[in-house]
This record gives C-alpha cells, sequence and structure tokens, in this order.
C-alpha cells in the first residue's frame, strides 16, 4: 500500500558513503607513505597507523554499511585513544576529524531517509480497496462455480473434525475450506478490536 518512490535523501546517503570511504582510504595511503619518511619516530608512528587502518579497511571494504559504520566508530576511537600520539606526531587531527564529520553526514542521512520512509504518504485505500474488491469477488465467483463443476454441490461448510469424503478431497474443496477459516479468525479479531476501540471510546480512553 506504500508510494514507491526514490528518496530524496538516498543521493546524500550515497555521497556521505563515498566521502566516508575516500577520507579512511587516503588516511591509509598517507599512512603507507608517511613510513618512508627520513625520521625513526615518525616511520614508527606510521607502522603503528599503517597496521591498524589496514586491518580496518579490509573490513569496510567487506562489510555492509551498518558493519562499515561500527568499524569506523571503532577506528575513530582507536585514533583518537591509544594512537593519538600518532596521529599528532604526523599531523594527522584534521584527516581524523574530517573521517569523524564524514561518517556523521552518513549517520544524519540515514536516519532521515529512514523517518522519510516512515513517514511515507500511502496511495488511495478507498481507490485500492475497490480494486481488491473486484479481484476478491472474482475469485470466490470462480470458485463457487467450480465446485458444482467439480461434483461437490457448492457446499464448502466444515466442521474442524469433519472427516471430508473422498470424493470431495479435492484441491479447490481444501482451499475454499481453509480460506473460509482464515476469514473466520479475521473477521473475528477484526470483531474485537472494534469492541476493545468502543469500550475504550465509552470509558473516555484513547483509542487504539
Amino acid at each position: 500500500m506504500v508510494v514507491l518512490r526514490k528518496s530524496v535523501h538516498t543521493k546524500e546517503l550515497n555521497a556521505a558513503d563515498r566521502k566516508r570511504d575516500r577520507l579512511v582510504k587516503g588516511l591509509y595511503g598517507v599512512a603507507k607513505g608517511w613510513r618512508a619518511y627520513p625520521d625513526d619516530a615518525r616511520q614508527k608512528a606510521a607502522e603503528r597507523l599503517y597496521i591498524l587502518l589496514k586491518k580496518y579497511w579490509e573490513i569496510i571494504l567487506a562489510g555492509n554499511r551498518i558493519s562499515e559504520s561500527a568499524a569506523i566508530y571503532n577506528l575513530l576511537q582507536d585514533l583518537r585513544g591509544n594512537y593519538a600520539s600518532s596521529v599528532s606526531l604526523l599531523e594527522l587531527t584534521d584527516w581524523v576529524a574530517a573521517i569523524d564529520a564524514a561518517e556523521q553526514e552518513f549517520l544524519t542521512a540515514r536516519s532521515e531517509r529512514a523517518e522519510e520512509e516512515v513517514e511515507k504518504p500511502k496511495e488511495n485505500l478507498r481507490q485500492l480497496r475497490g480494486q481488491m474488491d473486484a479481484f476478491y469477488v472474482a475469485m470466490t465467483e470462480a470458485l463457487n462455480a467450480r465446485l458444482p463443476a467439480d461434483g461437490l454441490g457448492g457446499n464448502v461448510v466444515a466442521e474442524p473434525d469433519e472427516v471430508i469424503p473422498e470424493s470431495r478431497a479435492n484441491a479447490p474443496y481444501q482451499f475454499v475450506i481453509t480460506w473460509n477459516e482464515t476469514v473466520k479468525l479475521y473477521r473475528n479479531s477484526l470483531a474485537q478490536r472494534a469492541g476493545h476501540r468502543t469500550k475504550s471510546h465509552e470509558a473516555g480512553g484513547p483509542e487504539a
């Protein structure tokens, strides 16, 4: 019943996803290059970051967007925690902040798209119900015509424990019996819901 439309936030979501990928991959490349810097302290810091980023980049490449967000979250925790001194020595603090900002853009776009999906306008239910009613009537008429044609007399009422004669044990009859039980179940549920709603209204409480 929901209108299937392309979300206006899909483009933003895809762009944010590519941006965070590009930044993480770029930081990985920078750390890899720093390993050749002619300074022992920076080489060691770069090696530490390179190993860390390589591990996370492989997770990001192999995972879906949800696992990627989890990996980026953990990566940021490491970069600002145990690896903060290496990030500072290589002057990569702004790069880490850029990854964080890109991740926040992605999460915002994903949240807005999810909210849009929940609030998405519905089709004209009155028109759809009319079409569905027509299909339902056509189906029941076809079944009602099929049962007498099979010599079943059109009788499709059966108790749950009734032993159905072999002459009536055909697919259309079994379908109608099962369908009638299903309809009965939903009618009872709707009646109960309507009863609860009436009682709640009479009591002054909120409607379901």
